[in-house]
């Protein structure tokens, strides 16, 4: 049998069109289509051009980026939601706040939780989120969290669901602390992710703040950067745009005393990266 060309690209979508993400807080979400948003990219899971007519086979490329245990059976997820109401974030709380929605003025509370890879519970919880960074970061790669220089700073809504407290998670971002001669540290923020429901809320600004209020009372910082990636994103859905390290290293100078520099043996460090963000 031979099918022309153009019938057979009549059946074939972009996987970046076809493939719908939700975040789920009860099961009423799932139809609803205003919890719907879509993937900035999915060749990283599928590759550049992958062309397959089989339900399973894509299953079974998404499964090697997923979870052990991901569930494929709608009604078992629903009633896995039930657990939801158990949750608890993972970490050392770092910071709070409340913020207020422009459309309706309602209240939203946020939390910010700071995790490493032996914090209790979290290295479960980190296999599910890590999988988004696919989705919305050109050339994300999964982390060894075996690593202890990593640190992790997750944030939360935290809400109230009929007569419950629950939390949904927002973003996160990994940090990654480098040695540095004789016994300090070097902090480079390597991702930062805002999930797109969350987006143009200020919350990134509020993340990489409560990231920078936990590193600026160690005097063993030196400086602190961020990966440099040549296709940054304006979205915090990306490894950060190029003035940002300069900008967070200039904050650092301007908050930390001549003494705590000398100290750290990073004056000149500090001065040479702030004359060249000019």
């Amino acid at each position: 049998i031979t099918i022309s060309k153009s019938v057979l690209e009549s059946y074939i979508v972009s996987s970046n069109d076809a493939l719908e993400l939700k975040l789920v807080r009860r099961a009423t979400d799932v139809d609803d289509d205003s919890t719907t948003f879509r993937p900035e990219m999915t060749h990283q899971v599928f590759g550049e051009r992958f062309v397959n007519f089989v339900p399973d086979n894509v299953i079974n490329m998404m499964a090697g980026k997923l979870q052990a245990g991901f569930h494929t059976n709608l009604d078992n997820f629903c009633l896995d939601l039930n657990k939801d109401i158990n949750f608890r974030p993972p970490g050392e709380l770092q910071h709070r706040f409340t913020t207020e929605c422009n459309e309706n003025t309602i209240t939203k509370q946020y939390e910010v939780y700071l995790c490493t890879g032996t914090t209790p519970e979290f290295r479960r919880y980190h296999e599910r989120l890590q999988t988004f960074l696919l989705w919305f970061i050109d050339a994300a790669s999964f982390i060894d969290i075996d690593d202890n220089n990593w640190r992790f700073f997750v944030m939360y809504e935290k809400y109230t669901q009929d007569g419950s407290t629950m939390y949904a998670v927002v973003g996160y971002m990994t940090v990654y602390q480098y040695y540095a001669y004789p016994k300090n540290i070097r902090p480079r923020i390597s991702q930062m992710l805002v999930l797109p429901p969350y987006q143009r809320r200020g919350l990134g600004e509020k993340l990489l703040s409560t990231m920078y209020q936990h590193y600026i009372n160690d005097k063993r910082v030196i400086d602190i950067t961020a990966h440099h990636h040549q296709h940054s994103h304006s979205q915090l859905g990306a490894n950060w745009p190029d003035p940002v390290p300069s900008l967070l290293v200039l904050a650092l100078t301007s908050l930390l005393s001549a003494a705590d520099l000398a100290s750290a043996g990073a004056q000149a460090n500090l001065h040479q990266v702030a004359a060249g963000s000019n």
